[in-house]
């Protein structure tokens, strides 16, 4: 496959017929959800952004994820979390995009972290 192909099953493929307003939300985290940089009190410091949550939270990285690699974020974000961090990777070959609920072939992901949430609201 060209790059050209890849580009096209899968980027053009996904968001094609996504809603383009839940595109502009997610660039707009992207680019702004800096969660150190949210309140001025954190000073950019991530360590202690993290040690404020108050709310049990699940880091759910794939484990063949390139952008959040499963060992870094077991290791840093989730132990900031303390005793509200819950480690739970996603096992899948599918990397980054695991999980999606709107991709075939990922049903089992989706179905996973659907429990996990639902899990997450017994906490």
């Amino acid at each position: 496959d060209s790059l050209e192909d890849f580009s096209v099953r899968s980027y053009e493929g996904g968001f094609i017929h996504a809603d383009v307003n839940n595109l502009m939300a997610q660039l707009d985290t992207w680019l702004h959800g800096d969660l150190a940089n949210a309140d001025p009190k954190f000073n950019g410091d991530l360590n202690q952004a993290l040690k404020a949550i108050e709310a049990p939270v699940f880091c759910m990285p794939c484990t063949t994820d390139r952008y959040f690699l499963a060992s870094s974020v077991e290791q840093q974000e989730c132990q900031m979390l303390g005793n509200k961090g819950f480690y739970e990777p996603i096992v899948s070959i599918n990397g980054h995009r695991a999980g999606d609920p709107s991709r075939k072939g990922l049903e089992a992901e989706a179905a996973f972290i659907k429990e996990k949430v639902q899990e997450l609201w017994k906490v």
